[in-house]
């Protein structure tokens, strides 16, 4: 019998888990650089995020094989230039799936970045990926 997998994305532009007011801004160091967690324009992907993630994404054939499903948290920096950068699991259901969603969202193509006063800047995003068996 064929198995059926199922992955969600959920993508949150201004509700979501980037919403913050802007009276909140945090700023981050990262050695040299500082990347913003909240901007004026939050940055965005011209594409529809949940239908490339779906592409990119491959469910561990270990875990299929042991009925490993969940979400994960991947947090990544969109630069100045609508790169991805920085992927990293941020809050993990499982190391497995982990691996699988930062792969995935470390070959998403370019986003619109994220403006501050108009300039372009740095900005820390974060995206749900759910894995689901069927």
């Amino acid at each position: 019998m064929k198995r059926i997998v199922l992955v969600f994305v959920s993508f949150f532009l201004m509700n979501g888990l980037q919403a913050q007011s802007a009276d909140t801004a945090d700023v981050y160091s990262d050695v040299d650089e500082k990347i913003l967690s909240y901007v004026d324009e939050m940055p965005e992907p011209p594409y529809d995020v949940s239908a490339k993630i779906a592409e990119l994404l491959k469910y561990p054939d270990e875990a299929i094989k042991k009925k490993l499903e969940g979400k994960v948290f991947v947090k990544f920096v969109v630069d100045e230039e609508g790169n991805i950068k920085k992927v990293r699991a941020k809050r993990r259901a499982n190391k497995i799936l982990a691996k699988a969603a930062v792969e995935a969202v470390s070959q998403l193509p370019k986003w619109i970045p994220g403006e501050q006063d108009g300039v372009p800047v740095k900005v820390y995003f974060t995206l749900p990926v759910s894995f689901k068996l069927k």
